[in-house]
């Protein structure tokens, strides 16, 4: 699925690359999607604030709700799939879309916000540079701590160790201890790595996690190879 500033949420089928539905899903700009595998539905949410539901099997229009009335830029599905939650925050039941609770965490807009893998913590990074981790049950937040000198633009759990990478508009990555919140490692080109020259936007673990993928403003992808000591 590729949100378009358009409006637009095109499905593409990779294999036999062929586009097999074309979504008008808003007027506006679609920043964020996330799919729930356990009820076949893809959500959509973007500059307008307010979330459509699609199903995938027909791709038609299932529910549509509003949040906020700013953008929304990011989305988050707990690992049990029952709760879903929204950039900036307000967090929804993901079975029938009722709103469960709201709580301004930043300053500025949040730009990444994940589910910690026990479904008790949200994590959320915003354009304020900082990540706050606040209880799910109650939304108070617990810890703060600034990770880059800009925005937290994604945060990506590993597979399988508990790290997690954080990638930011200082043109930097950086690997993270999940449970001491530890710095394990910076990469940039301060640090003499061939690394991106300007903001990295979004990042992705492959292969179990053997392999960590950089995309940003200088329109190039990065692969590297995570190697533990």
């Amino acid at each position: 699925a590729i949100a378009l500033r358009e409006g637009k949420v095109m499905i593409v089928d990779i294999e036999s690359q062929k586009l097999i539905a074309n979504l008008m899903v808003s007027s506006k700009a679609i920043f964020a999607l996330q799919s729930i595998p356990a009820k076949n539905e893809l959500v959509a949410v973007g500059e307008d604030g307010v979330a459509s539901v699609w199903c995938l099997k027909d791709y038609k229009k299932i529910y549509e709700f509003a949040i906020s009335s700013n953008t929304i830029r990011t989305i988050a599905l707990s690992h049990d799939q029952k709760k879903i939650a929204f950039g900036d925050i307000f967090l929804f039941s993901a079975e029938d879309y009722h709103f469960l609770l709201a709580n301004q965490k930043h300053s500025m807009p949040i730009t990444s916000l994940i589910f910690s893998r026990n479904n008790l913590k949200l994590i959320s990074g915003a354009r304020d540079a900082a990540i706050k981790i606040s209880d799910v049950a109650s939304l108070k937040e617990q810890y703060s701590f600034v990770p880059h000198m800009f925005t937290v633009y994604g945060i990506y759990p590993h597979p399988n160790y508990p790290i997690f990478a954080t990638v930011s508009r200082d043109k930097s990555f950086k690997i993270w201890d999940e449970e001491t919140l530890a710095l394990l490692k910076v990469i940039n080109r301060d640090k003499f790595y061939d690394s991106h020259t300007l903001s990295i936007n979004t990042g992705l673990w492959m292969d179990a996690g053997q392999y960590f993928l950089t995309a940003g403003d200088d329109k190039l992808i990065k692969v590297w190879e995570l190697k533990l000591s």
